[in-house]
């Protein structure tokens, strides 16, 4: 399964309240994440596969739409860097970043 399949179904599973699949499924997804330098997102997926564990249905609420959104920062880094736009790939971080992506 990739990246691109678990992020869908790690949302749906947090909103079903499906505490164990989300725990799974974002933990397949943090090595991932990490693998490729996003740190941000692998350390939200840490804490929805602690918080699918815990079956604290109400942390992976809370942590669903920061996911979504660290997710979407993700793949649109990966959209640039694929496209060989480095203007864009410099806009895209803030002057305070030391890292890409966060």
């Amino acid at each position: 399964m990739s990246a691109n399949q678990i992020a869908p179904e790690l949302h749906s599973a947090c909103l079903a309240g499906d505490a164990l699949a989300a725990s799974d499924l974002a933990h397949k997804l943090k090595s991932a994440a990490r693998s490729v330098g996003a740190l941000a997102l692998g350390d939200l997926c840490d804490a929805m596969e602690q918080a699918g564990k815990a079956r604290d249905a109400a942390a992976l609420m809370v942590l669903c739409p920061q996911f979504d959104h660290e997710n979407g920062r993700v793949l649109d880094f990966l959209r640039m860097f694929k496209t060989g736009n480095a203007t864009e790939i410099v806009k895209w971080r803030s002057p305070h970043e030391n890292h890409i992506p966060t």
